[in-house]
């Protein structure tokens, strides 16, 4: 069993009802530039095919409807882990992931990631 250690702007606690219908886009702040990892501008640059930049990545995620919302937990024996904040952007198809508390884009995948599709 997981704590939730902090509210998140968006987040919803254990029995909580959604302020927004599934699937409703959301906006995030713009004025804070997310810094973008090493690891998300190789896998951008591989899977993506161009040199990403964090106006560009911003952008996206506006467009883009949020899965998964960030959140920092606790482990049963008070071990600290992240989860990371997950978009889905419909028109480009990939997914971004992105660390909340660093406001850092961590990872990003493509169809061509997903196992079902390997054939």
């Amino acid at each position: 069993m997981w704590r939730h250690l902090g509210s998140r702007r968006g987040c919803l606690k254990r029995g909580a009802v959604p302020r927004r219908p599934a699937g409703q886009l959301i906006i995030m702040k713009t004025e804070n530039m997310m810094n973008l990892s090493k690891h998300f501008c190789e896998n951008w640059e591989e899977r993506v095919g161009n040199r990403p930049t964090e106006k560009m990545v911003l952008s996206i995620i506006k467009q883009s409807v949020r899965v998964q919302c960030g959140r920092e937990l606790k482990d049963l024996d008070d071990t600290p882990f992240r989860m990371l904040a997950i978009y889905w952007h419909p028109d480009l198809d990939i997914i971004v992931k992105i660390d909340r508390v660093k406001n850092m884009a961590a990872t990003v995948l493509t169809r061509e990631n997903f196992s079902g599709n390997q054939g």
